[in-house]
């Protein structure tokens, strides 16, 4: 499909504001989780879910969707399970923190991972990370292999490795057994990282607040900066295309990389002029 213009969907259309979480299901859907709720758009028109329809808390910040089609949204005020009628809630234990320091609120999932295996990996507001195997939880703290409670950010590669983002303890990835903590041990630089995407020839790319971003080749890390492009260190979203190409949208507005150069999206695709 050729995308000749774009369309801006906004309010007034029936969409919340601070989309913070964008999935497919299986008909064809496509939700949002926002600050004012969970919002489906089936093509026509938006239906959004909020506190009256049994929603935990309308402050959504991550949402996925599990093999049978649960919906699974974190909140500012905890989580919930939503079969596409009603809204339930699910309890997330918590591994004991000394001196946790949540961001903003005790309660708040922050992001969610369905893994290849089905586990799901719960991001708690300054208690690390909670992991659900449909029975039990395993938990990751600062104690056994984290850099930081804090966690940003969490993805699954191609491989089965999970990459974990931190606010304050940079990169980490986890292969099941162990870290490897690359910020940690001086190999890149950025305390705070997220946005982990995968390209088709199986980079992972991820942001490093004011140090623009990184690829790694499964051998190396390649820094990029505004010095080579981008319009500006600071990464808010990274995703690559049917046609290979990289895009990043930042504070600045969206850059795109072709696999050489970085340019302006307006000056490579003329529909976003």
């Amino acid at each position: 499909m050729t995308v000749k213009r774009l369309r801006v969907l906004q309010k007034k259309e029936g969409i919340g504001t601070a989309i913070r979480g964008i999935i497919e299901d299986k008909d064809g859907n496509i939700w949002f989780g926002t600050s004012s709720g969970l919002t489906k758009y089936n093509g026509h028109s938006f239906t959004t879910y909020a506190l009256s329809e049994g929603l935990i808390n309308d402050e959504i910040w991550a949402i996925d969707i599990d093999t049978n089609g649960t919906i699974w949204v974190g909140t500012v005020g905890g989580l919930n399970k939503f079969d596409g009628n009603k809204f339930e809630t699910f309890e997330v234990p918590k591994e004991e923190v000394k001196n946790a320091k949540p961001m903003l609120s005790e309660k708040r999932i922050g992001d969610i991972l369905i893994d290849k295996k089905g586990d799901i990996w719960f991001l708690t507001d300054g208690y690390g990370i909670s992991k659900y195997n449909g029975v039990s939880f395993e938990f990751f703290t600062k104690e056994n292999g984290l850099t930081d409670n804090n966690v940003a950010d969490i993805f699954e590669d191609s491989q089965g490795n999970i990459w974990i983002g931190t606010f304050y303890g940079g990169v980490s990835k986890y292969d099941g057994s162990s870290f490897t903590n690359f910020t940690k041990d001086g190999i890149i630089e950025g305390i705070e990282t997220y946005n982990f995407c995968e390209d088709n020839h199986g980079n992972i790319w991820f942001s490093a607040e004011n140090f623009g971003v990184y690829k790694y080749d499964g051998t190396k890390f390649t820094q990029f900066t505004k010095e080579d492009g981008l319009a500006t260190n600071t990464i808010q979203s990274i995703f690559e295309d049917n046609k290979g190409q990289v895009w990043f949208g930042t504070w600045e507005g969206v850059s795109l990389y072709n696999g050489k150069t970085f340019m302006a999206v307006s000056d490579k695709e003329p529909w976003a002029k």
